[in-house]
């Protein structure tokens, strides 16, 4: 008998709502571009409409030709003069030019007889060796003046390329069934269904996680569901399970038993910083209970604190630089060596009267070098010295001998490093004959 009085109370109440509003607080709400929410009464904009009633554009958009809120000065084209209707989009502004097949004449477009700049629209190459103008259109265009996208690509931003549309068959978006290609801005990409990301909607980023029905969800772990003492792993169905870490225990892990403590980055552990794990070598903190080493100078913070870089000098607290390095970084010395100057003849000997000869030399951590020559024997002129050149490690210039044979001159290279203060120097001495 219960069942049946409940059965009939339940058809009576639907009997009497069969007239019922279904969407009761909808009513007296219009929405100029979007649709009512029937279960709060807002209005729900699309196409880039806000306010109440989505009737207003954002700041610096307006209603473009399709009836949604756009900031492209092309949209609606306001190019309307005698062939002269191709409006490009440069930010916020818009010019317009002429036609393809028409160019400018004091401020007239006016009818190409012979190939111009834009005879093609500047996406083409143009012949007019027959008399009549004709255009081969690159890729992505058409039109007897290039002046039209081509099948499958488009130009929705009015900036005057024509780049793949989303039917393009190459295009390659396929948005891994997370999304679909959109092309409204100009350029074709994935519109990522929510939370998805990247370019093909293929990541589910940090704090989500994939549903067993393939969605990509809020994770319930974050914000932090463990009161910042474990981890969180996301059960079947979105619930948090947490796995305390150190001493804490409790389901949400905010409980510190008995012989432990909360310390001073509010965690239940051991102090790390007993005994000194920065090899006295730094300084230690603790802020989350895991031991952080700030190393003084220059040792190492990968191995708290242990190690003094090989650039610099353990034995001066790692503070100076080791012997071979210099700078403000201690970088390798410049090195320079091995000077040899080709004569063409056996020994050192050079002919003189401005004859010129190579020279080279070998260099290590080099970013320029000088070569200069002087008399060191002997009353002649000691010739000059060119630009020196650097390239892979060696160096080279050409020396003009002077003009006393039996002189002896020295030609000396002094190399430089940006980074480092020292100097390299290498010397040869050649005797005129």
């Amino acid at each position: 008998m219960k069942r049946i009085l409940i059965l009939t109370a339940l058809l009576s109440t639907t009997q009497a709502c069969s007239s019922c509003d279904p969407t009761p607080e909808c009513e007296g709400v219009t929405c100029a571009n979007g649709a009512c929410d029937p279960d709060t009464g807002t209005c729900d904009c699309t196409g880039g409409w806000t306010g109440d009633l989505c009737d207003a554009c954002p700041q610096g958009q307006h209603e473009g030709a399709s009836g949604d809120c756009t900031a492209n000065p092309c949209d609606p084209n306001t190019c309307s003069g005698p062939n002269k209707a191709v409006c490009t989009a440069n930010g916020p502004t818009a010019t317009c030019s002429c036609n393809g097949g028409f160019h400018d004449e004091s401020g007239t477009c006016v009818i190409d007889e012979e190939c111009q700049t834009n005879s093609c629209s500047g996406h083409g190459t143009c012949a007019d060796a027959t008399g009549v103008i004709v255009c081969a259109c690159a890729e992505g265009y058409a039109g007897g003046h290039c002046e039209n996208c081509a099948q499958n690509y488009q130009d929705k931003n009015s900036d005057g390329t024509c780049a793949k549309a989303c039917t393009h068959p190459t295009l390659g978006l396929n948005c891994n069934g997370h999304g679909q290609c959109d092309d409204d801005s100009g350029t074709a990409a994935c519109a990522c269904h929510f939370n998805w990301q990247d370019a093909n909607c293929a990541t589910c980023p940090v704090g989500s996680y994939v549903n067993e029905f393939g969605d990509c969800m809020d994770d319930p772990c974050i914000p932090e569901a463990c009161s910042g003492h474990g981890s969180c792993s996301n059960a079947m169905g979105g619930v948090a399970v947490c796995t305390c870490s150190d001493n804490w225990t409790g389901a949400d892990c905010n409980s510190c038993p008995s012989g432990s403590y909360i310390n001073g980055g509010g965690d239940c552990v051991d102090d790390p910083c007993l005994p000194d794990p920065c090899n006295g070598n730094g300084s230690c903190t603790k802020p989350s209970g895991t031991a952080v080493c700030d190393c003084d100078n220059q040792w190492s913070q990968a191995d708290n604190c242990l190690t003094c870089p090989s650039n610099w000098d353990s034995a001066q607290d790692c503070n100076v630089c080791a012997g071979g390095y210099g700078g403000t970084n201690c970088i390798p010395n410049p090195t320079a060596s091995n000077l040899a100057v080709d004569c063409s003849t056996t020994g050192n000997d050079c002919g003189s009267q401005g004859l010129i000869y190579p020279a080279t030399f070998s260099y290590t951590n080099v970013t320029s070098c000088a070569a200069s020559v002087s008399v060191v024997s002997g009353s002649g002129t000691s010739g000059s010295v060119s630009t020196v050149a650097l390239s892979g490690g060696v160096g080279s210039f050409n020396y003009t001998t002077g003009s006393d044979a039996g002189d002896e001159v020295e030609i000396v290279v002094v190399c430089t490093n940006d980074s480092n203060p020292n100097t390299a120097t290498t010397t040869k001495v050649v005797r005129l004959q």
